[in-house]
């Protein structure tokens, strides 16, 4: 009886495979891999990143190596969106390898995400996979992205105070300036 139950306890834990452990990322840090082996549907190999936001941050994302894969952003399980729709294959675009900037000014898929103060675990899906002349899907591949704060993201009271003043001493002067030339 004890026999059995230590098999299907065993059997159980065995199944039980759980998505991959997230890892850390440093906001600020630059541009970070990420890798992936599957076609759409698929999530990152690395079980996405954790980070912290102090403030605003923009979360900037784009395809490398092979045109064609397109993502889809989640926070903790919630789509925030997806990247730019490009066709899964392109017989003009290089292969960039992982020189981003190459990537971004060759109409790569990409995407950037505007993220406010808190904790994140960001992972990307694959929407689209890239395929080859022939057809084929390429069933894993390479990306990278980066997250970078944002100075003075969101104006404080006190500047949207001097803000309104501002715009109501403008038109005060201009009301002004027509009942003198009246």
């Amino acid at each position: 009886m004890i026999k059995k139950a230590l098999v299907g306890l065993g059997l159980a834990l065995g199944l039980a495979t759980g998505a991959s452990a997230s890892v850390s990322y440093t906001v600020d840090s630059g541009w970070r891999a990420f890798s992936w082996s599957g076609n759409e549907g698929t999530f990152t190999s690395e079980g996405g990143f954790t980070f912290d936001v102090v403030g605003a941050a923009e979360l900037t994302l784009t395809d490398a190596y092979s045109y064609g894969d397109i993502f889809e952003v989640f926070d903790d399980g919630s789509s925030l969106g997806l990247t730019s729709i490009v066709p899964s294959y392109d017989a003009g675009k290089p292969n960039v390898g992982s020189n981003m900037e190459s990537a971004i000014s060759n109409g790569f898929s990409q995407g950037t995400f505007y993220l406010s103060a808190g904790s994140y675990l960001i992972d990307f899906s694959i929407y689209q996979s890239a395929v080859d002349a022939s057809g084929a899907a390429y069933g894993s591949g390479g990306a990278f992205f980066r997250v970078d704060s944002i100075e003075g993201g969101v104006p404080e009271p006190a500047t949207w105070l001097m803000m309104i003043m501002g715009f109501g001493l403008v038109g005060v002067a201009a009301s002004r300036k027509r009942l003198a030339t009246a």
